[in-house]
């Protein structure tokens, strides 16, 4: 069943990008990938019996805002180090406000509970980051996008580990929403 959840991902985020066009193709195709990746998630902790962990305490929320913040910042530092790749920057910036909200709250979780919660246990931290970057990177034609991707998927398979897997869908979230907000200020 993982192998399945991550070929459906995989494939549904390469689709969703549609070849780097990710001011046209993306933002209309993901109110379609990014509730495919979540029914996937979620249909793969019901058959591991596994739902009952989205259950969060106050402390997890907490830690998961306190981390999204410091993910944020980081994909700010590498953003700003990349700045004269103008161009991958303001494809990305280039957001509809239904469509960022689609990928922060449904494809955002979905892709930590498949990566973070089900592939990192079984494959490696280092490989399940790799691979879900290169999905992102892959289909977006984004070399930023990579980047940004390969340091969260690792941060967030230690704040999972350490925290729990709340901590972890609330920091992605966050950091995704704030991030792709604040990149028209630095285009």
């Amino acid at each position: 069943m993982e192998v399945i959840a991550y070929v459906v991902s995989c494939l549904t985020i390469l689709w969703s990008f549609g070849g780097g066009h990710l001011s046209d193709v993306f933002w209309t195709r993901i109110f379609i990938a990014a509730p495919l990746c979540l029914a996937t998630a979620l249909l793969l902790l019901k058959s591991r019996k596994e739902l009952k962990i989205l259950n969060p305490n106050s402390g997890s929320w907490m830690m998961g805002i306190g981390i999204g913040l410091v993910m944020f910042l980081v994909g700010i530092l590498v953003a700003w180090f990349c700045k004269e790749k103008t161009s991958q920057l303001a494809e990305l910036s280039h957001y509809k406000m239904t469509g960022l909200l689609a990928w922060a709250l449904i494809l955002s979780p979905a892709c930590e509970i498949i990566y973070r919660h089900v592939l990192a246990p079984a494959w490696g931290i280092k490989s399940s980051a790799f691979i879900e970057a290169l999905s992102f990177g892959v289909g977006a034609v984004n070399f930023y996008l990579f980047i940004v991707i390969f340091i969260w998927g690792y941060m967030g398979s230690r704040i999972s580990m350490r925290f729990g897997i709340v901590a972890a869908l609330v920091a992605r979230s966050l950091a995704t929403l704030l991030l792709i907000l604040s990149l028209n200020a630095l285009v």
